[in-house]
């Protein structure tokens, strides 16, 4: 029986474009992936003699276009923090816009992780749904953070431990409306009932906050690209910024968010890579590693200034 061509340059536009149930369609990187997936498996039905050929063969996948930047202005980042108290990841919200973390680092945050008395938080971990290898069922797993330079220690500033402070008190109030339903852990930022945050359940908060704030749709990473560029604009050295992000180098970040860098903060920041990496005659791996190994580099800047 002959194998129908499964996705055409018409269906790609359909899975584009916004279903009826007013829901967002799937993104141009989310199709190709399922592109890659079913060609993948008909190449091999060809390889298999199951098929004569990949009917895939013949598609095109959608391009990517460069999406541009969400970054709040100081009037949204007003309006946000001003609808956070109405939901229960207020907190978890907070400390991604003043820390810069990523949501899924957010969310395996244990207290474990946090010293209180040497001020730093230590991130190492990642959560996000996974998929059993054996049974196929796919849940919300904790694990290592994509690439090397996501594990990294930031400093506990005092308007984050205030955050942590509120935290831990709405935690005892959820505590004491789910009662016996409620699930001990050591999770920094557990849901209502004490289980790990599933991050489509996290997207959905957000977009909760975004409407009653009355700003348009955004993403979880708006947060921290305000974040960067905020703590850039302030004048934190680009090697410093990279390294709180978990990004390789100070070159990748200058590179991410030249665009949105103020004209005098990038000519400086511009100076001091090229002193870095050209006049000094090291590497940017070279830098990475000093500024990992020191943990006096970080106190010496003026990252308060991005809170």
């Amino acid at each position: 029986m002959p194998i129908r061509r499964v996705l055409l340059p018409t269906k790609y536009t359909k899975l584009q474009n916004t279903p009826d149930n007013g829901r967002r369609g799937l993104s141009a990187a989310t199709v190709i992936k399922i592109d890659n997936i079913l060609s993948g498996a008909l190449k091999q039905a060809v390889i298999n003699r199951l098929i004569g050929r990949n009917p895939l063969d013949e598609t095109k996948a959608p391009k990517i276009e460069d999406n541009q930047i969400r970054i709040l202005t100081n009037e949204e980042q007003r309006l946000f923090i001003g609808a956070l108290p109405f939901f229960n990841t207020r907190h978890m919200f907070s400390v991604a816009l003043a820390t810069g973390m990523r949501i899924g680092e957010i969310c395996a945050l244990d207290k474990s992780d946090i010293n209180r008395d040497q001020k730093y938080i230590d991130i190492n971990k990642t959560a996000g749904r996974r998929k059993d290898k054996y049974t196929g069922e796919v849940s919300i797993k904790v694990g290592p953070p994509k690439t090397r330079y996501s594990i990294r220690r930031i400093p506990l500033l005092p308007s984050v431990e205030v955050m942590l402070d509120r935290q831990e008190q709405l935690i005892d109030e959820m505590k004491a409306k789910v009662g016996t339903r409620w699930k001990d852990n050591s999770l920094v930022f557990p849901t209502d009932e004490g289980n790990i945050h599933d991050l489509s359940g996290i997207r959905s908060s957000l977009h909760r906050i975004l409407k009653r704030a009355g700003l348009p749709h955004m993403t979880v990473h708006a947060l921290q690209h305000t974040y960067a560029t905020t703590a850039l604009n302030s004048g934190v050295a680009a090697q410093n910024v990279a390294r709180l992000l978990g990004h390789k180098d100070g070159a990748t970040t200058l590179r991410f968010y030249a665009y949105y860098i103020n004209t005098e903060a990038m000519i400086q920041l511009e100076k001091l890579e090229e002193q870095n990496n050209n006049h000094l005659g090291i590497s940017a791996d070279e830098l990475q590693r000093i500024v990992f190994k020191s943990a006096d580099v970080l106190e010496k800047t003026n990252i308060s200034k991005t809170n």
